[in-house]
């Protein structure tokens, strides 16, 4: 059976089939590129079938549960350390020491890149860190800054 879905990455949770039977189906394989004019991803889902409910050509519903894409950990581009054994983003500890940690990235989204391996949601990332910055520098976490509106453009001030 094949359905067209958004994401290779989701775990399907249920196949409805009909109103009576539900399946969990596992992603076989994906067409790997996104179509232009639906902004959609085929994917290819493989099932059980033991009663031969689902006949060829049929079509099914699918549903994608509620955090079935799992959390997607994203960072600001000038989080990431250029380095010659590779990507790393400087992770502040409870104790206010550096830690460097290697990272694996996915999609590039422009101003913000998608990390999928070093870092999780929870850790306290450095934004615009030096390239001097080592593991077991101490730092200094400071608050963040609300900026009052104003009615023009922001201007940086030197």
């Amino acid at each position: 059976m094949r359905e067209q879905f958004i994401s290779e990455q989701a775990h399907f949770r249920q196949l409805h089939v009909n109103p009576l039977a539900k399946a969990t189906p596992k992603v076989a394989t994906t067409s790997e590129s996104i179509a232009a004019n639906s902004r959609t991803l085929l994917v290819e889902l493989h099932l059980e079938n033991p009663n031969n409910d689902i006949q060829p050509g049929s079509y099914a519903q699918a549903r994608l549960t509620s955090g079935s894409l799992g959390q997607i950990v994203t960072l600001p581009n000038n989080t990431l350390l250029f380095r010659a054994q590779g990507l790393q983003v400087g992770v502040v500890k409870p104790d206010g020491m550096v830690e460097l940690r290697d990272i694996k990235v996915g999609r590039d989204f422009g101003t913000t890149i998608e990390i999928v391996e070093g870092v999780t949601p929870s850790d306290k990332v450095i934004l615009n860190p030096a390239d001097s910055l080592v593991t077991g520098d101490v730092v200094r976490i400071a608050a963040a800054s609300i900026p009052a509106p104003s009615p023009g453009p922001e201007v940086a001030k030197k």
